[in-house]
């Protein structure tokens, strides 16, 4: 597991579909990305449906296969955690733990 970065903004109402955030990167861990490639993190919602229910959802870092890296983590890294990223036009530091699988 290595730590990725982000610098960027959430584009679109919390909670709403679609909503991403959009940046580049400032530190790409293990990913093959380098500082300043544009990125897209997505949150996709889970389910609670059927037996491959995920109660809660996951992001996912957009151009990087799924089934080679895994963003297990995505938390603001400049502010308290606990202040949810609402502004949209507040540039912030974002990232998390990616896991690469064998």
């Amino acid at each position: 597991m290595s730590l990725l970065t982000l610098r960027g903004r959430w584009v679109g109402g919390a909670h709403r579909p679609g909503r991403s955030f959009q940046g580049v990167v400032e530190e790409p861990g293990s990913t093959g990305l380098r500082p300043g490639d544009p990125v897209t993190v997505r949150f996709e919602a889970g389910t609670d449906e059927g037996p491959q229910a995920r109660a809660h959802g996951r992001y996912h870092l957009e151009g990087m296969p799924a089934r080679t890296f895994v963003l297990v983590s995505f938390t603001c890294q400049d502010r308290d955690p606990s202040d949810r990223a609402v502004l949209e036009d507040s540039e912030q530091v974002w990232g998390g733990e990616v896991f690469t699988r064998a």
